[in-house]
Order: C-alpha cells, then structure tokens, then sequence
C-alpha cells in the first residue's frame, strides 16, 4: 500500500559557532523537500488538493473520474447521440513566484495506443484566464502530451513542450518541443516517469530520471509573475463540436484531422495516473527527502547545502593585510572560488584559500564544472584577530 505523504511543517535554521580569530560557516539546513505527494490510494479524488472540472458541455466531468487500485484513470466517453465527455483536475496549490521552482514528476501511462483519439495531458500551466476575463496565456510546460497532434506530427508520439509567456515570439518561435528524434525514444502507452526540473535559470524535462530537453527560454519562463497549476486532464479530440472545450475552461482547438478525430460509440482508452510528487529548493514546509529525483538533480542541490565549510582568519594588525579566507568542501568536484566584484579565483577540488587580504566584507561564490545553475554565495567578514565578534551571513543564490 502507498503511503499518503501530506504537509508537514518544520523549522530551518543556520548555527554560526562565533570564534575570536576565525569563524566557520555551518552547513545550510536546506535540502530538497518534498512539499506534495498525491499517490491516489482512496477511493475519490481528494478535492482539499485538487480542484475537478464538472462540465459536461465543455468536455469534462465528475464521472470521467475513477480512482482505484492506487492510481486515478480519466476515462474518455462519446456516446451517440451525446457529447465528448472526459475529465480534468488542476491543484489547489498554486505556486507563485520563487516558490515554483524545484522537481515535478508523475508515473503516468495511457492504457492503450488510441491512434490520436484523445488528449492526455500532464502540464503545469498559469492558465489564460485572469478572474474569469480573457487576458494574456501563462507560461505553459507540457511534460507530456499526446493527441491527435502527436499522431499526425510526431509518428504517434507524445510531445513535451515549453510555450513561452503570452506566446511571444522569442528567436523566431513561440515554444520548444523535443524533436521528432527524441520523441521516438519514448513510449507513452507504458508506464513511466515524466518530470521537469525548474530553477530560475534552467527548465529541463526527464523521462525515467534521464534529461532530454532543456528549454532555450528559461529567463521567460522565471519572469511570469502568474501562479501555476498542476494539471491532469484527458478528454476526446474532436473535431466540430458545438461549445466542446470552449469558454472558460475549454482549451481544445478543433483542428485534429478528420480521420484521427474521436467519433461518437467509439471506444476510448483512458489515461491513468499513479502518482504526482513534489520537490522545492529549499522550502519549510515538507519532508526532507531527496529519494526518488534524478541522481543529477538531486546532487546539484545538496552540494549547494551540505558541502562547504568557509573559514575566516583576521589580520594579526589592522593594516597588515595578512586576513584569509579558507574553504572545504566534503564533495571532491572541479569548483572554481570567486571573490565577488575581484579577479581574484581559485580553481580546486577539496580546500583552497584566499591569502592577503585586508579587514572588510566579503562574497565568496563557488560554482562547479557541469553543474550550470549551481551557485553558493557566502558574505564574511574580516577583522583584527582580537575582535571578539564578527558579522558573518549566508545565503544561496542560482545563475548562470
């Protein structure tokens, strides 16, 4: 049996130990958190975290919804003489700004090769309508997505994109999809894991806890300043439906191909979920716990947290420009040490220091070679060796 994993709350701290001829830098306490775990072990769907869409006329209901056996199946129905119906839930959480970025993932299958029939989705989306008026579309990631798009473009292959903002256009396009060479590699009609790692300076896509995509635009996506959903949704992919997927909550165009259309009595596969999970870079609210992230993921995170020691040693007189700045790390890695607005840099794997230095602040930033958006900041100072306190901070920050 799955285990339910809801919020818990817990206190982040940072210990400084204050020495009168050094100071060193405790570990940050900001591991990766799981903040949501939705693994659909009842019997409903649990609307204290999900909001579902009841509209028949739009193309989805209640009814399209089953949960059992540990997963959720949205089930897709086009009865003659009635209407498309399938189903569509979206989180009540709704992270803004810093708050968005971490790991999204979900193990998700449809159940049977539907020929472009229906349109599975699990996305994360700011929607295009703002209190109930049209206005600008959000920044839209689609981790998977299948339709009758997929059929006539991508060999019966489900597509991952990222439409950038308001669909502007950025370097002659509008979005990025996996290309027609990576789509074949992946297989939508079995179960498997599709995931997005999101930070302020990346946007990558993972199948199986391996990378295939990662976004051109993730400065787009980092200035959206609307809140984001998680959704599931699956319906048929019609064509000439009167009203169907239209409104305030209807987002199917009718353009399929006629061949491939859902056509009424037929037959349709459903689109079943086993879980949704969540990880944040460092929120308070959650469980610890970094198993079940990409290795990759996972890592670039916690060296940021767990791995450096800084070191500050005063000058012997004020004047005699003999301060120094020492630095750990538990992690043998290619790191390269900058003193912030300086040329002064150090390249090394395990300890170096910073020699000759006068009384003042300081920012110290390492960075790691393969690891892009990795960034760890500390801001020390240096005083005469009998100063018996120092003003010393910390803080984390990602760019490129």
């Amino acid at each position: 049996m799955k285990k339910i994993i809801r919020r818990i709350h817990f206190v982040a701290f940072f210990l400084a130990t204050l020495l009168a001829n050094s100071q060193t830098l405790p570990e940050p306490n900001t591991p990766w958190v799981k903040i949501f775990s939705e693994e659909f072990d009842g019997n409903a769907v649990d609307t204290n975290d999900w909001i579902v869409r009841n509209n028949e006329r739009q193309g989805f209901s209640t009814n399209s919804l089953d949960v059992s056996n540990g997963t959720l199946k949205i089930n897709n129905t086009y009865p003659t003489g009635g209407r498309p119906v399938g189903g569509w839930i979206e989180s009540r959480r709704k992270p803004i700004g810093d708050e968005r970025y971490g790991y999204y993932e979900a193990r998700v299958r449809i159940t049977a090769d539907p020929n472009g029939k229906i349109w599975p989705t699990w996305w994360i989306w700011g929607k295009n309508f703002r209190n109930g008026a049209p206005g600008p579309t959000a920044t839209e990631f689609d981790l998977m997505e299948y339709s009758g798009f997929a059929k006539k473009f991508f060999e019966n292959k489900a597509t991952t994109s990222h439409h950038y903002s308001e669909k502007r256009v950025l370097n002659g396009k509008t979005k990025i999809d996996a290309s027609i060479e990576s789509v074949r590699t992946r297989n939508a009609f079995e179960w498997h894991t599709w995931g997005m790692y999101w930070s302020p300076t990346e946007v990558s896509f993972y199948y199986d806890g391996v990378k295939y995509l990662t976004s051109d635009q993730p400065i787009d996506a980092a200035n959206d300043p609307y809140d984001m959903s998680l959704i599931l949704s699956c319906s048929p992919h019609t064509i000439d439906v009167v009203d169907y997927n239209s409104g305030a909550g209807g987002f199917q165009p009718n353009n399929v191909d006629q061949a491939t259309a859902a056509q009424p009595s037929q037959t349709l596969p459903s689109f079943e979920i086993d879980w949704v999970r969540v990880w944040s870079l460092g929120s308070t609210v959650g469980t610890n716990d970094c198993q079940g992230l990409p290795n990759e993921v996972c890592q670039r995170i916690n060296i940021a947290n767990t791995n450096f020691k800084v070191q500050t040693v005063g000058e012997s007189c004020d004047g005699n420009t003999n301060g120094k700045i020492n630095i750990e790390a538990t992690e043998q890695l290619a790191y390269t040490a900058t003193i912030e607005g300086t040329s002064n840099s150090k390249n090394f794997e395990t300890s170096t220091s910073f020699d000759g230095l006068e009384n003042g602040a300081y920012i110290v930033c390492i960075t790691a070679d393969g690891l892009a958006d990795f960034k760890q900041c500390f801001e020390v100072v240096i005083k005469e060796s009998n100063a018996a306190n120092i003003d010393l901070s910390i803080y984390n920050v990602s760019e490129n």
